[in-house]
C-alpha cells in the first residue's frame, strides 16, 4: 500500500521516527528551562523536584520509545506477543507483514543514518527555541515586554505541562492551566495568562486551517 507515492511502512515509520526525536529534543528544551527557574522564579525551588520528576518520566519515556526502535522487531513482536494469548485482534494478524516491514524501516533509519538523527534533533531542538521568541514576541505585542530568558523558561515549562497532558487531545485544558498557573507564578497575572493561551491556540488553529486547505487543494 502506497501513501502518496511513498509506501505506507515508510510513511509511517517517519511520523514514529518525528515523534521520538521530537520528544527528546524536547526533554532538553525542558531541562534548559528547569535549569533557568530559580533565575527568575526563586519561588519555583520547592516545586522543582516535582518538575523534575515529571521531566525525567518524559525522559525515560522518550528514550525507551526511540530505544526499542532502534532495536526493531518491536512491533511485530507484539503482534505475536498477542496472537500468542489470543488478544490480538483479526485486523492486527492481517498487518502482521506490515509491522514486520515497520521494524526494518524504524532500525534500519538509525543504523545507517545516524547523523541524520542527530541533525534532527538538533534542528528540532532549534524549533524549541523558536518556540520561546514567540513567547517573547506574544508579550511585547500585547505590551508587556519579558526578557529572553523569561521567556523561555515560561515556555519549556509550559511544554511540560503540554507533554505531560499528551492522553488528552490538544492537551486541551491542561495546557491552558499550566500558562494560568505559570503566569501567575512569575507575576505575569491571570489576565497575561490568559491572552497568552488564546493567542496561541489562535495560532495553532491557524496553521491547522492553513495545512487543511492545503490537503483540500491537493485533493
Amino acid at each position: 500500500m502506497w501513501t502518496a507515492g511513498v509506501p505506507l511502512d515508510q510513511a509511517t515509520a517517519s511520523v514514529v521516527i518525528h515523534k521520538g526525536i521530537l520528544v527528546l529534543s524536547l526533554v532538553l528544551y525542558i531541562i534548559l528551562g528547569l535549569a533557568l527557574a530559580p533565575l527568575y522564579l526563586p519561588a519555583a525551588l520547592s516545586h522543582l523536584g516535582v518538575l523534575s520528576l515529571g521531566t525525567l518520566g518524559l525522559a525515560v519515556g522518550g528514550a525507551t520509545f526511540v530505544f526499542l526502535q532502534r532495536r526493531g522487531a518491536s512491533c511485530s513482536q507484539g503482534v505475536r506477543f498477542l496472537h500468542r494469548r489470543d488478544w490480538c485482534p483479526r485486523f492486527l494478524q492481517e498487518k502482521e507483514d506490515f509491522f514486520s516491514r515497520l521494524d526494518d524501516s524504524l532500525s534500519s533509519f538509525y543504523r545507517k543514518y545516524p547523523g541524520r538523527a542527530v541533525l534532527a534533533f538538533v534542528l528540532f531542538f532549534l524549533s524549541w527555541l523558536l518556540h520561546a521568541a514567540e513567547v517573547y514576541l506574544i508579550f511585547w505585542l500585547v505590551g508587556h515586554p519579558i526578557s529572553w530568558g523569561l521567556a523561555l523558561c515560561l515556555d519549556s515549562l509550559a511544554m511540560l505541562f503540554s507533554a505531560l497532558g499528551f492522553f488528552i487531545p490538544a492537551a486541551a485544558g491542561v495546557q491552558e492551566g499550566g500558562n494560568f498557573l505559570l503566569a501567575l507564578g512569575f507575576n505575569l497575572g491571570l489576565t497575561l495568562g490568559a491572552t497568552f493561551s488564546i493567542l496561541r491556540r489562535l495560532r495553532e488553529a491557524f496553521w491547522l486551517s492553513l495545512g487543511l486547505l492545503v490537503v483540500w487543494w491537493e485533493k
